[in-house]
Parts: structure tokens; C-alpha cells; sequence
């Protein structure tokens, strides 16, 4: 727990907090006189040990939600993509072995401790058909791992901490403080992972879970949280969904096909039969079909969310008579032709490299939608629908919602939807509630489950 806790203050001095070491000492201490199975409680003891001024408890807020709740591992976050990759290319490196156990660590490193827990216990329901209270605790008839197992788990989690530094050894395109922080991550989860197999180990009855020990369900993980493993997955979920949508619409328009009874037509030709009906007319049901321009953000913080929201339009193309996609950290830049050519898998990738866009500096809106403005205005017209991925992290540029607004104006409807938690796009570097007076709608789309059902709204 201690290293946790010391894990979750290196992200708090990440966002810019002051974490002094008497802070740290003291929430430390706390740890001893809090029921730690009480999340009310002992999140009131880290707030009041390591948040010194109000000014901060909204960034204290936001990192103990990532953290404890949504389990998003920090250094992702903290590191740049190179370090990042360093991070997959070791689990990848372990699961190329074969081993069970390896593969559950690998998992774990890369921040999904489900198959850690679950390795823990041989349950004896099934965890996604339990009520919420079997989730909670062992199953009266599970069977507990022997001692010789518990060892097993053990002993490969040691063999695990020699290989994570050779591994960081070798990294030598890695300067050398990034290499030994790299060893410093991975040490410090893996004895995390001792430390709750000790744990585990010993007898004991019902077994309450910390927020951050439960069960991550698929469909309600925040985009900016997921595993490398879990973005897969969910890629595979979007595509099952966009069928879903499509027969969902196939059936729709089979249904209205006939259209409306049309009484003033059938009563005019009914007047020489002296108002008898013999011959009904009916009215066409009006297309739905209109143009889609979508302008994604696709910086670090929303690049999945903005792989998965085009993928699924794309997956729906014929409910649409036109899609345009545009992509833009700071400059825009019209992609469509890439999704024509290219499969959907690679056109963004190569999107990204034909255009030299720069993946690792921060977003600036502004600039964005003066650059849209200026090279791509035509594209908006009164029957086009504006569809903005992003954010609104502006990190304190300026906004320039005139030239958002004037967009908007040449545009059918304005629909932004934000991959961002809602109670964190008033903080003074997010831009949402600039734009917001000027769109139709806006939508907190930060999950698989928010993502579906606003996509039924737009399609159906």
C-alpha cells in the first residue's frame, strides 16, 4: 500500500501539487488509523494530509478519481509515448513466454489487476453474472489456492523484478534517467504485486475490495484509462455494436417503407365513388441521410477516443450521404481520402505520418479552428451536420470562440462530444464552456456504453 501511496503522490507533483515529505510521512502514518476498506475515510485522510492550499483540491479531485476509481495507471499519463512503448514492449516481451502466470503479470503492469485477482481465487461463480455483493467476496464454494501456489505467484513475481531490470539496462535509447525511472515503475508494481498476494495468502473470511481492486467492466472504463489489451477489445466491441446499428436501421427503414396514410389525396380521388376510399395514397417517409464533418482532436489525451468515433462512422457511412474527416492538434488536416484508400486499421496511422503532425505537443482549439476557417469552410453547409471530438483542453491559449462560432452559424447543427469526465471542463485550462453557448448539443462521451447510446440518437 505504501508504494501505491507513494505512486499516487508522484502523480499528484506530476500536475503540479506541492507534496511535501512531511505531507507524505504524515498520510503515511494515516494509513495505520483509517479503515482502509472504508473509501469515504480514507479519502478524507489524503485530502487532509497532502492537499495544502484550496487551490488544489480540484486537481487532488481529478488524480485521486484516475487513480483509485478508474485505476488509469500515472506514468502513462506523466511519460511521453517513447516511454510509453518502452511500457508495452516489456509486457509483450513476457507474454511471448507462454506462461499463464507471466501473462496475468503482464496484464497487471499495464494496469488491469483483474487477472491477478481472480488468479488470487478459483471463484465459484461467475464474476459478470454475480450481484454486486458475490462480487464483493469469495464464493462460498470457491476453492482457495494451496500454499505451493501462492509461491508459484511468488517466486515468478521475483524472477519478474530481474527481468524488468535488464530490461530497463537495455533500453539504452532511453537516457539514463529515464531508464532507471522505467526500472523504479516497474520494481514498485511488481512488489505492489507481492505485497497483495501476501495478502491474499493469509486465512481469512469475507474479503471487502478497495475501488481500485474491482472488477473493471469493459463498457463504463474510460477511454483514457484503458490497457493496450483493452483497446483491442473495445475496437472489437465498436464494430459488434456498429452491426448492431446497422440491422437496427435495415429493420427501421423496412417498417416505414409504406410511409403515412395521406387523407387529402385519398379523399380528392374517392369523389367520383361518391367518397368511398378505393384507392389509398400514402406519404413517402423524408431520407434522414445527410453530411457528417467531423473534426477530431487527436493529441495524446483523446487519440483512442477519436480512433473509436471514426471507426464507428465509418462502419455506418451509408446512413450518411457524405463523411468528411479532419484531424488537428494545433493545424487541420483533411484525412477523408485516407479512409477511401486505406483500411481503417492503418489510414489514420498514415494520416499521421504523410502530414508530419506531431503527436506529442499540447493541443491549442484556437488555432485549430482558425486553420479549419481558413482552408476548409466550404464544407460546412445548411444541411451538414459539425461533429466535434475533443476535449477542450486548450492549455490556456486562446479560445477564439468567434471563429468556433462562426462555423457553427454555416452548419446545419453543432454536436461536440467530449471524452472528458463533465466536472472537468470548467477547470481554467479547458475550453469547453467557451463553445458551448454555440453548440446544439454536447455530450460527455468518455465510455463505450456513453459512445452507443449517443450514436443510436444520431443514427436512428
Amino acid at each position: 500500500m505504501i508504494h501505491m501511496l507513494r505512486e499516487f503522490a508522484n502523480g499528484l507533483k506530476q500536475e503540479g501539487l506541492m507534496v511535501a515529505t512531511t505531507s507524505l510521512h504524515l498520510a503515511v502514518e494515516a494509513l495505520d488509523q483509517v479503515d482502509l476498506l472504508n473509501p469515504a475515510e480514507f479519502h478524507a485522510a489524503m485530502q487532509a494530509c497532502l492537499v495544502q492550499r484550496p487551490s488544489d483540491l480540484q486537481t487532488f479531485e481529478k488524480v485521486f478519481h484516475r487513480f483509485f476509481y478508474l485505476r488509469q495507471p500515472l506514468i502513462y499519463a506523466a511519460e511521453n509515448q517513447l516511454f510509453t512503448a518502452q511500457l508495452k514492449e516489456f509486457g509483450e516481451e513476457l507474454r511471448r513466454e507462454g506462461d499463464p502466470v507471466t501473462h496475468i503479470l503482464a496484464d497487471y503492469l499495464e494496469g488491469d489487476a483483474t487477472g491477478l485477482l481472480d488468479e488470487l481465487y478459483i471463484q465459484g461463480v461467475d464474476p459478470e453474472k454475480a450481484t454486486p455483493i458475490e462480487s464483493l467476496e469469495p464464493h462460498p464454494k470457491a476453492k482457495r489456492r494451496d500454499n505451493k501456489e501462492f509461491e508459484r505467484l511468488r517466486n515468478r513475481v521475483k524472477v519478474l523484478i530481474e527481468l524488468a531490470e535488464d530490461f530497463s539496462a537495455r533500453s539504452l535509447h532511453l537516457s539514463r534517467a529515464k531508464r532507471e525511472k522505467l526500472s523504479d515503475h516497474l520494481r514498485s508494481k511488481l512488489l505492489d504485486a507481492l505485497e497483495l498476494i501476501d495478502k491474499q495468502k493469509q486465512p481469512r473470511g469475507r474479503r471487502d475490495l478497495m475501488p481500485w481492486e474491482k472488477k473493471r467492466t469493459l463498457s463504463t472504463i474510460n477511454f483514457n484509462a484503458l490497457t493496450h489489451k483493452e483497446v483491442e477489445r473495445v475496437k472489437e466491441e465498436v464494430e459488434v455494436l456498429a452491426r448492431k446499428l446497422h440491422d437496427s436501421l435495415s429493420r427501421q427503414r423496412k417498417k416505414s417503407r409504406t410511409g403515412h396514410l395521406d387523407l387529402k389525396k385519398t379523399l380528392r380521388l374517392a369523389t367520383p365513388f361518391g367518397g368511398i376510399p378505393f384507392h389509398l395514397k400514402w406519404k413517402r417517409p423524408a431520407k434522414k441521410k445527410g453530411k457528417i464533418v467531423a473534426l477530431c482532436d487527436i493529441s495524446s489525451s483523446v487519440s483512442y477516443a477519436a480512433q473509436f468515433m471514426v471507426l464507428l462512422l465509418y462502419r455506418l457511412q451509408n446512413r450518411f450521404s457524405k463523411i468528411r474527416t479532419f484531424v488537428f492538434i494545433r493545424q487541420t488536416y483533411e484525412i477523408t481520402s485516407y479512409f477511401e484508400t486505406f483500411p481503417m486499421e492503418t489510414a489514420l496511422v498514415k494520416a499521421v505520418r504523410d502530414h508530419k503532425i506531431g503527436m506529442g505537443q499540447p493541443s491549442n482549439y484556437g488555432t485549430s479552428f482558425v486553420s479549419f476557417r481558413r482552408q476548409f469552410e466550404s464544407a460546412l453547409t445548411p444541411d451538414t451536420t459539425l461533429l466535434i471530438l475533443g476535449d477542450g483542453q486548450n492549455n490556456f491559449n486562446d479560445p477564439l470562440a468567434e471563429d468556433f462560432a462562426a462555423l457553427a452559424r454555416r452548419a446545419n447543427r453543432t454536436i461536440w462530444l467530449n471524452p472528458e469526465e463533465e466536472r472537468f471542463w470548467y477547470s481554467a485550462s479547458n475550453s469547453t464552456r467557451h463553445y458551448a453557448p454555440f453548440c446544439t448539443q454536447i455530450h460527455e462521451v468518455a465510455t463505450l456504453d456513453q459512445l452507443s447510446e449517443f450514436v443510436k440518437t444520431l443514427v436512428l
